[in-house]
């Protein structure tokens, strides 16, 4: 199969529609798992699940460089068309890789405006990892234990939301207007959340909105595969990849220090302090709301141009030299929660 995969002239036998519903299926299987996994974190001591979060971290980057197929290094003829993409010595030019996935992003404007959809919902998104765990505790007083309440509200809403909703709404509206769709309501929800005042609001507003708001992920995988051809899959998914974990971890630090200016420290015990923070992210929701809005409801035909952009060869490369961004981003964001996991416990805002 692999053999396969590194041959131009191989084809998918699977659908867009197919692979769009596989997906669905994987992150409905996801949910189960994170449903029977994620309770041992409201059981086990802190000190312990620091320590599996940063030994996590370090197999994922092992597994990235040294098992992930697409990180395998491929070695090319002397003849080899795509020659000017390699470094001397045969590894792969980075920078190349970067013009090639620039190429593709701007090749036409609904995928430029989907690339922009994308970073203005990772930034926003972003704000919830900042501004949950004080809300919660400090407005809330929820507990850890009263924390897992939440984790199955959000687990069973995106269940039933990938497995029940999500094939009837692409049928009735579109892939395009469900998205749109999934965007204006991410812009009401921060408001709703920051004025709760009670634990069973904030595990109600979860339950209703998560599902919801979280079929985008699937319909933004399918029409990416939908705009470029199967030889250029790899390279888009790097290039998705790099882009919204660099917007998340730079909203990491906005939303960190919008906090800390607008709590005054963590010292504001009212929705005074976090309605800011809030606001922020309904604001990226609406400008990627907003840009969702000038999406055509039919996308355009695949990109056909792929000399320029097979940087690896097959359609599941393409995506080697952003996998080093990506990596390099998964262990900051252990050491991250680490840090700010720390930091709440001794009162210290970051």
């Amino acid at each position: 199969m692999a053999e396969n995969l590194d041959d131009e002239s191989f084809t998918y036998p699977w659908s867009v529609k197919e692979r769009a519903t596989a997906f669905s299926n994987f992150m409905a299987a996801s949910m189960v798992l994170v449903c029977t996994v994620l309770p041992l974190g409201f059981i086990l001591p802190t000190s312990l699940l620091l320590w599996v979060s940063l030994s996590a971290g370090f197999v994922k980057l092992i597994y990235l460089f040294c098992v992930f197929p697409e990180s395998v290094k491929r070695r090319r003829d002397e003849d080899d068309e795509d020659k000017p993409l390699l470094l001397k010595g045969g590894s792969f030019n980075p920078i190349a890789s970067a013009w090639s996935a620039l190429a593709l992003l701007n090749s036409n404007a609904f995928i430029s405006r989907l690339a922009l959809v994308l970073v203005c919902a990772a930034l926003a998104a972003s704000g919830y990892a900042i501004l949950m765990p004080p809300f919660m505790m400090g407005y809330l007083g929820f507990t850890r234990s009263e924390k897992l309440i939440l984790v199955c509200s959000a687990a069973l809403s995106a269940l039933i939301a990938f497995t029940c909703l999500l094939g009837p709404a692409v049928k009735v509206f579109g892939q395009v207007r469900v998205l749109q769709l999934c965007l204006a309501a991410s812009v009401v929800v921060p408001f709703f959340v920051a004025f709760s005042q009670e634990q069973w609001q904030l595990a109600l507003i979860t339950f209703l909105f998560v599902g919801p708001i979280g079929l985008a992920v699937p319909l933004v995988q399918a029409l990416k595969s939908m705009l470029v051809s199967p030889v250029e899959q790899g390279l888009i998914q790097g290039a998705v990849a790099s882009m919204t974990k660099g917007a998340a971890t730079a909203g990491f630090l906005l939303f960190s220090v919008v906090f800390g200016l607008t709590s005054h420290g963590g010292k504001v015990d009212s929705v005074a302090g976090v309605l800011p923070s809030f606001a922020l992210i309904a604001c990226l929701f609406a400008a990627a709301a907003f840009l969702a809005s000038t999406l055509p409801t039919t996308p355009p035909p695949p990109h056909q141009e792929q000399k320029l952009l097979q940087s690896d060869s097959g359609p599941s490369g393409g995506g080697n030299d952003v996998l080093l961004f990506v990596g390099l981003d998964i262990y900051c964001d252990k050491c991250c929660c680490v840090a700010s996991t720390l930091a709440l416990q001794n009162r210290i805002l970051l």
